[in-house]
């Protein structure tokens, strides 16, 4: 029985784990999306009761293995060049403010543009904020973006771009590369004309993704053999 609990948990671990790098690899072209980063958890002992007319105890079972991601890698992307006035990229650890109608949420995409009320905004049309809490307005003419994230016009500053780095413990994705999680004082440089990509490194998670294929495929034949076992096993039993 054992077995066969364990076998099944290891199951639903690697599907968990193939969801992830199935995943990393259709976004691996998004911008500033960050890869999943598959932990080892320890699963509960479970009891197992005889189901019936009398309910009995007759076990206990413990399994370990790999679990859905609890966190995101913050490693570094590759940042490419587009001469952009309006994309912004952070070179290093970092990530810009949005707001969304949840709340402040953190980007590494910097695909920003002017509204027509002359404010930037990300991809999905949210305002970027500036360390204020307040829309960036950048108006209509030609603006500058310095390295810290102020941001000058005509030799006057508009404002300064709210950044910060994110601790990776608690780290959220909300889609369509958005996050939330807990700020912490902003160490990258801001990069104007530039956007960042993905941090998904692409070999690593198509040899993952082929690990945890041939795993599901183990365990699978593991739990058809245990299954099989006990069924024999209970066609010998002799009942009182």
């Amino acid at each position: 029985m054992d077995a066969l609990y364990t076998a099944a948990a290891g199951l639903k671990a690697q599907t968990a784990n193939l969801n992830l790098a199935a995943a990393d690899l259709a976004d691996r072209a998004s911008l500033g999306y960050l890869a999943a980063v598959p932990e080892d958890i320890a699963y509960p002992v479970v009891t197992i009761v005889r189901a019936g007319r009398q309910p009995a105890v007759v076990g206990t079972a413990v399994a370990t293995g790999v679990a859905a991601a609890t966190r995101y890698s913050l490693a570094p992307s590759a940042v490419e060049s587009t001469g952009v006035a309006t994309d912004l990229a952070v070179s290093g650890p970092g990530f810009f403010a949005v707001r969304t109608p949840q709340g402040v949420a953190w980007t590494r995409d910097g695909r920003f543009h002017r509204t027509p009320a002359g404010w930037l905004a990300d991809a999905q049309g949210y305002p970027v904020l500036t360390t204020a809490g307040t829309p960036l307005v950048v108006g209509q003419a030609p603006f500058t973006v310095s390295a810290d994230g102020t941001v000058e016009a005509g030799g006057q500053i508009l404002g300064r771009l709210a950044l910060a780095d994110l601790a990776p413990q608690g780290l959220t994705s909300l889609g369509q590369g958005l996050y939330r999680g807990t700020p912490l004082p902003f160490t990258g440089e801001v990069l104007q004309g530039a956007v960042d990509g993905s941090n998904v490194p692409v070999t690593a998670t198509i040899s993952r993704l082929l690990s945890a294929q041939a795993a599901y495929q183990a365990l699978a034949g593991l739990v058809n053999e245990e299954s099989q076992r006990l069924g024999e096993a209970a066609g010998l039993a002799v009942l009182p």
